[in-house]
């Protein structure tokens, strides 16, 4: 198990988040970046990473974790639990609002 990770049912617009689907047969994640902090990571050269952009689900996580880390930004999971491995980890349903990766 890689770790505890924060899923809401609710979208929090000033947290970045990873929206989980299918995609065919295959788990995706879309990664969604608040509009307050696109300008800063550009800022920053990392302009890379795009609001609403798919990519492999363990990758969107991933990004999303590095923006949290970068910019002090909650980040969380949300969208269509199937997709979620729980070989990953646990996901904690609630309120993901103040969840920062350090």
């Amino acid at each position: 198990m890689t770790g505890q990770f924060p899923f809401s049912t609710s979208i929090l617009g000033d947290c970045v988040f990873v929206e989980m689907r299918w995609n065919g047969s295959k788990p995706e994640g879309v990664l969604h970046i608040p509009t307050a902090i696109c300008g800063e990571l550009r800022r920053a050269g990392y302009d890379q990473f795009e609001t609403g952009h798919a990519y492999h689900l363990p990758m969107a996580v991933g990004i999303a974790v590095t923006l949290s880390m970068l910019t002090y930004t909650p980040w969380y999971l949300a969208g269509d639990q199937s997709v979620w491995t729980e070989e990953w980890g646990q996901m904690h349903p609630g309120d993901a609002s103040g969840f920062v990766a350090h």
